[in-house]
């Protein structure tokens, strides 16, 4: 689907968003690995999973609490009786079918819910003037055009923040610091600030609520360092020229073909240290 013209647009199904053809965080990190990942991470239709509408759902129910309420509900029958099934059929008539969870999707949502409004500097980030599920669409200073999805804006706050929701299963921050750098998270930010910038929204700060998914649904707000921010341009914007020049020539080559030494990545010696010192103590 043809990318609109540049802006901040509001209400925008996930399905349309996606249909977007443009340069993406998932699009740069699918090209981290090779250009035929960006051609089948392209190709990909998305299909519905469990994970997914969970995930939709959480956002809804932290973000848009009055939405999640109106838009949503739980189906606890079995669908396999025929009153489950009558019972059901009669639900799709007033709710979207991707919008009715399990009885335990809508427990862990609501679990969820109140665990971010019961921390304090979370409920901060995401309370107040702003607003929720922004779509963007901007030309970067590359020449590419480029597309984002904000979670949360809260434009009031000093600086003004753009804000990501990240349900986990550990939120502690030696495991999260690693999930955040491992799947991309930082970059994710860094272009979102181009975003931003390019569009004049008062967004100086990229936060991310990390939230468990199950009990006791630790919450841990971060902020993504300026420094890491600063030195993670280099690499976002590497990548936005590559992206150009793979679309251009339509050259979706895979792995080069060679053996590769395997090294152990610095957080794996930090964990090793760490893991003989209790061992031994």
């Amino acid at each position: 689907m043809t990318v609109p013209k540049p802006g901040v647009y509001r209400d925008v199904p996930p399905q349309t968003y996606h249909s977007w053809s443009a340069a993406s965080n998932g699009a740069l990190t699918a090209l981290m690995r090779s250009p035929a990942h960006l051609r089948a991470y392209l190709d990909d239709e998305r299909k519905d999973t469990p994970a997914l509408t969970l995930g939709r759902a959480i956002h809804a129910a932290v973000l848009e609490p009055d939405r999640f309420t109106s838009d949503y509900t739980f189906f606890a029958s079995k669908r396999t009786t025929t009153e489950g099934k009558a019972e059901y059929e009669e639900l799709l008539t007033n709710f979207d079918a991707a919008n009715v969870l399990t009885h335990e999707q809508w427990q862990t949502c609501i679990a969820v819910r109140d665990a971010v409004f019961a921390c304090s500097k979370a409920r901060g980030l995401i309370t107040g003037k702003g607003d929720a599920e922004l779509s963007l669409v901007w030309k970067d200073e590359t020449g590419v055009k480029c597309k984002a999805r904000w979670d949360r804006w809260s434009p009031e706050l000093p600086g003004g923040v753009c804000v990501d929701l990240k349900s986990t299963t550990d939120a502690s921050p030696y495991a999260f610091s690693r999930d955040f750098y491992r799947y991309g998270y930082h970059r994710q930010g860094t272009l979102y600030m181009r975003g931003g910038a390019a569009l004049s929204m008062a967004a100086k700060h990229y936060a991310v609520i990390a939230v468990e998914k199950e009990p006791p649904y630790g919450v841990l707000p971060y902020r993504m360092d300026d420094a890491d921010l600063q030195y993670t341009a280099p690499l976002v914007e590497a990548l936005l020229r590559r992206y150009a020049q793979v679309m251009k020539q339509k050259t979706f080559e895979g792995y080069p073909d060679k053996v590769h030494d395997l090294r152990m990545p610095q957080w794996m010696f930090d964990l090793m240290e760490r893991q003989t010192e209790e061992v031994g103590a």
